[in-house]
């Protein structure tokens, strides 16, 4: 039997501080505020620069590890501006915490918990057409490791 499970339940919560310690413990203490209606929470996760060196002799491309970058979500939410999470994600785009980083917090539907700083860079408004719920895109940029925390 597989262990795969769906996305269906995953939740996101995000607040405008940062943990005392960057571990389970320093997050926990954190009061997030969930963000409502997400639709789609996108992909993220870290990816290395490829740093690359060409010998003359043996014609080869030598590829190493470079600099990690956390990644980032963009994530398409049915707009809902009274959504506390949501007002969090406007404030951090361009409100009043617009240079503030944010710690995230992320669980998947196996209890999975995956824990992250970083700025919110943008909060748009898509209006669609007249058979479509009007729709909010976000993009988080992750400023530094994601903890996983296991079920």
């Amino acid at each position: 039997m597989s262990d795969v499970f769906t996305s269906a339940g995953t939740t996101l919560e995000v607040v405008a501080d940062q943990p005392a310690t960057r571990d389970e413990a320093g997050f926990s203490a954190l009061t997030f505020t969930q963000v409502g209606e997400i639709t789609d929470l996108g992909e993220y996760g870290v990816e290395y620069e490829v740093v690359t060196h060409n010998p003359l002799d043996s014609r080869r491309t030598i590829k190493r590890k470079g600099t990690a970058n956390d990644g980032n979500i963009t994530m398409q939410l049915g707009r809902v501006p009274s959504d506390a999470g949501q007002t969090v994600l406007q404030d951090g785009a361009d409100g009043a915490e617009k240079d503030t980083v944010h710690s995230f917090k992320i669980t998947l539907q196996d209890g999975t918990v995956q824990y992250s700083t970083g700025q919110i860079f943008s909060y748009t408004t898509n209006v669609g057409s007249v058979n479509q719920i009007t729709g909010a895109s976000v993009t988080v940029e992750f400023d530094d490791q994601i903890i996983e925390v296991a079920p």
